[in-house]
C-alpha cells in the first residue's frame, strides 16, 4: 500500500505540474472528496474536482511543483513541497 500511495502522490505533483486535467483526476477515485484548503468547501467527485481543476488553470498559465519527501501513517500521506 504504501508504494501505492506514493506512487498516485507523485502522479499527482506531476498532473498539476503539467496542468494535465485528466492525469489529476485519474489520481482520485470516481467520489472522492477534496477540500483545498482543508476545512474548506468542498469538491464532491470527478466534476466537483474538474471545477477545482478549472480554477487552477485559470490561476496558473505554469506551474511546477517539487515535491520533496513523503512521510506515510497509516493511509495517510503527507509531503513536503515546493512550487514555483
Amino acid at each position: 500500500m504504501t508504494t501505492k500511495m506514493i506512487s498516485t502522490c507523485r502522479r499527482y505533483f506531476e498532473a498539476l505540474s503539467a496542468l494535465d486535467r485528466g492525469a489529476y483526476l485519474a489520481c482520485f477515485a470516481e467520489d472522492a472528496t477534496l477540500h483545498d484548503p482543508y476545512g474548506g468547501r468542498p469538491f464532491s467527485g470527478h466534476p466537483g474536482l474538474s471545477k477545482w481543476f478549472d480554477g487552477m488553470e485559470r490561476t496558473w498559465s505554469r506551474l511546477t511543483m517539487r515535491p520533496d519527501d513523503y512521510h506515510v501513517s497509516g493511509d495517510r500521506v503527507a509531503a513536503t513541497w515546493e512550487a514555483e
